[in-house]
């Protein structure tokens, strides 16, 4: 990021967030089997899963909403299966 000329990283907020993670996780708030329940996650954890979260993390700020010229917040959708539409993924 000492590159960057668009974006910067907060140490102290990845930190604040990396503490609210590890507290959902012993809470039991979030599991690794309830990710691999979402139609868009891999069910396994193999390499392939792993090659996954880095395409999507990766391309993940192309997703993001925007407001259109009124203020309104657009959603970016994936369809996935047929039919089945996900936003903010």
């Amino acid at each position: 990021s000492s590159r960057a000329e668009h974006v910067s990283i907060s140490n102290k907020h990845v930190e604040e967030l990396a503490g609210k993670l590890v507290e959902t996780f012993q809470s039991g708030g979030f599991s690794l089997s309830q990710w691999k329940e979402h139609a868009l996650h891999p069910s396994t954890m193999d390499l392939f899963a792993l090659q996954w979260i880095f395409v999507i993390d990766t391309l993940n700020f192309n997703f993001w909403a925007r407001e259109d010229e009124d203020g309104n917040e657009l959603l970016y959708q994936v369809e996935w299966p047929k039919n089945t539409f996900h936003t903010g993924y």
